[in-house]
């Protein structure tokens, strides 16, 4: 009998034993893969390998439990030992053929049943603890229900193939039925069902889907899957067995050690594989905090360098910028539209207004970012998360500029799900304070308390995200079913204008004893029925991407200018507008409109220059640009033959697309936009 000390020592041994060759199988295939990733991704040597490392920190420990549970549960239910019990003559098993077959026919049904249902209950009620009840009951039941019919279902496929078995070894003299044969089967048939499923049934629901941790996952249970199987034959040469868990070992301490490496060495260019990989990009999120790398970056970096050497502090202006979600142009008063808005008539009065401005895309994740960036959306670096962009950390928004320039920065925002400094999406950094609240009213009251109680030299720089008109189907309910769409989309814009009254008297009064400027913009339009579309983030015609835009200060002119710009522009013109020299291409794709505002610079129609981007994503299903060029808007669709031109000036409907019939117009915007795809692959870093 084996002392306590040895029977633990053996029981570690067998342990040990038996983990090895799925801690070798996951590290290898976490290793290969892991490079794959780096060198698909990422631009040196030294991020390929150092990505491979932190691919190989998370892959690695993924990858051994879950090959370590298959052969636990294999083990456990002795299939070996089942599927020889089940073998018949000349050594065929129609009775597994029949369970496999039951399993893979239950799976579809409860696949199809629980999807259904789902959608059923989703269409009939909006209440969640409705839906998660009855979903429970329904799929619990249908589960049920399935369990019950397998043992006289399997016996009645059992049956069938049997007698299948019996004519294929009557023809050809052996079973056609045996476990190789099956097991190839059935793992083509899975993967079918699951790659239907999705493709009919899921994607179609959810639009665009990153796909790319499915693949990465798929490579590496096919590669730990490949080395279980030459485990046996590698078990049995000890020596190249040898050579083979050391040089494996080796490779991944190299990569994990590279990883270190890059992030003392050069921390900073780590965020390169945080910016540009998926699951190694996922491993620098939960062993760093991204923003301590930022904090490592000198405010020299940032600082925006005067337009005049020795500029005071005292002499730069205070910097209000108010954009109002969804709120397309030609509905507003401005513009010719019905909607009752007093305050931006107010600001309209004394201020430039853009007769055609253009927001940089069709939702607020990618024009938001492009306007606090001054970068095209298609340049911009992050990853969708929720309805945001968490933005690289690489970028650096107005804020920072801002805060590095030794203003006083403050936001007041809606919505928490894209400027929760928790969340680390990127659109709050710089922001020393800020209040997120979700109605119009309560933001702009918190606001103007706050900037009436400021009362330092520090000059300040607020930025208001309103939201009311985003909802406005929710919060404009038909009145007796006689209002148009049309009509409760107009109700919004004047109670959601109704709620910045005071704030705009604070800031109009002011303005009358220290420099302000005051911007009144939008982050998109909406459709409310133009095109076929009733909301937005599925087209880029005048409707979703033409808004307001009002610009009040110190040297700005009371007039319209019908210059077509796009909001691309309005991080240069606000550091412009504060007497600093923005930093250009490729730091920022906009330029400043400060020239334009002060009357030096040409401010004709043809003059004009925007470019608008529709990027796919979770909730788009398709990739458009918009270029215009003076008063033409040309649109092309990637994937597609299909392009649109209009003279939105003659036409702002865009009802009349000119693309046959101006021929020689058409070449002119396909070059406008060739420039913009080409800076669109310049890396903005």
């Amino acid at each position: 009998m084996l002392s306590p000390r040895r029977s633990r020592a053996a029981t570690w041994r067998s342990f040990i034993a038996f983990v090895w060759p799925s801690a070798i199988a996951a590290i290898c295939a976490s290793t290969l893969v892991g490079i794959i990733e780096g060198a698909l991704r990422v631009s040196t040597l030294l991020h390929v390998v150092a990505a491979g490392g932190y691919f190989v920190v998370i892959a690695a420990p993924a990858s051994l439990a879950g090959s370590v549970v298959i052969r636990v549960v294999w083990r456990s239910w002795r299939v070996g030992d089942i599927i020889t019990a089940m073998a018949e003559s000349g050594g065929g098993v129609p009775q597994l053929a029949a369970w496999l077959s039951y399993g893979l026919l239950a799976l579809s049904l409860f696949l199809i049943a629980s999807l259904n249902t789902l959608r059923l209950l989703l269409a009939a009620t909006s209440a969640p603890t409705v839906v998660n009840l009855a979903g429970t009951l329904i799929m619990t039941a249908a589960f049920a229900v399935l369990v019950a019919l397998s043992w006289p279902s399997v016996q009645l496929l059992t049956r069938f193939f049997r007698a299948v078995d019996r004519v294929a070894q009557a023809r050809r003299g052996r079973s056609v039925l045996t476990p190789p044969v099956l097991a190839t089967a059935a793992t083509v048939a899975l993967l079918t069902l699951l790659a239907g499923t999705w493709f009919i049934t899921i994607k179609p629901s959810i639009g665009p889907f990153d796909t790319t941790p499915l693949h990465y996952a798929a490579a590496l249970a096919a590669i730990v899957a490949v080395v279980h199987t030459l485990w046996p034959q590698l078990a049995a040469r000890r020596r190249l067995a040898r050579v083979v868990n050391g040089s494996v070992l080796a490779v991944a301490i190299g990569l994990l050690a590279t990883g270190l490496y890059a992030r003392y060495q050069t921390p900073y260019t780590l965020l390169e594989i945080w910016g540009e990989t998926t699951i190694a990009g996922q491993a620098i999120d939960r062993l760093y905090n991204r923003y301590d790398l930022r904090g490592e970056v000198p405010l020299d970096r940032i600082r925006p360098r005067p337009r005049k050497a020795g500029a005071q502090r005292a002499t730069s202006p205070d910097i209000i910028v108010m954009t109002v979600e969804t709120l397309r142009a030609d509905r507003t008063p401005v513009y010719g539209g019905q909607a009752l808005m007093p305050n931006l008539t107010r600001l309209a009065r004394r201020g430039a207004v853009f007769e055609w401005a253009f927001a940089p895309s069709n939702n607020t994740r990618r024009s938001l970012p492009a306007m606090m960036l001054g970068q095209n959306p298609d340049r911009i670096r992050g990853r969708v998360v929720g309805w945001a962009l968490r933005l690289d950390p690489r970028h650096f928004t107005v804020a920072e500029r801002f805060r590095a320039a030794n203003y006083q920065t403050a936001g007041f925002f809606c919505c928490r799900s894209f400027f929760d400094p928790s969340l680390k999406l990127g659109l709050s950094r710089g922001f020393v304070h800020i209040s997120l609240t979700r109605k119009d009213a309560d933001l702009a009251e918190r606001g103007r308390q706050w900037i009436a109680q400021y009362d330092t030299d520090r000059p300040l720089f607020v930025w208001f995200h309103f939201f009311d008109p985003h909802d406005w189907e929710k919060n404009q309910p038909p009145e007796k079913g006689r209002q148009t769409a049309s009509r409760r989309y107009d109700r919004a814009l004047s109670a959601s204008d109704h709620a910045l009254t005071e704030l705009v008297s604070l800031l109009l009064e002011r303005a009358t004893r220290r420099a302000t400027i005051i911007v009144y913009t939008s982050d998109h339009g909406e459709g409310v029925g133009d095109h076929g579309q009733r909301n937005h983030s599925t087209d880029l015609y005048n409707s979703q991407i033409h808004v307001p835009l009002v610009i009040v200060g110190p040297g700005v002119q009371h007039r319209r200018i019908q210059r077509p710009v796009g909001l691309v522009d309005l991080t240069p013109t606000l550091l412009d507008l504060a007497g600093y020299t923005p930093p250009g291409s490729p730091d920022m794709d906009g330029v400043s409109l400060a020239p334009l505002l002060r009357g030096e610079d040409d401010e004709t129609v043809a003059s004009g220059r925007a470019y608008a981007v529709m990027v796919e994503d979770r909730s788009v299903e398709k990739s458009a640009r918009a270029a215009i060029a003076g008063r033409h808007k040309y649109i092309e669709y990637d994937g597609s033959d299909r392009v649109e031109l209009y003279n939105f000036v003659a036409d702002p409907k865009e009802k009349r697309n000119l693309a046959r019939a101006e021929p020689q117009l058409l070449r002119s915007m396909r070059e406008h936009m060739a420039r913009y795809r080409a800076s669109a692959r310049v890396s903005p870093f």
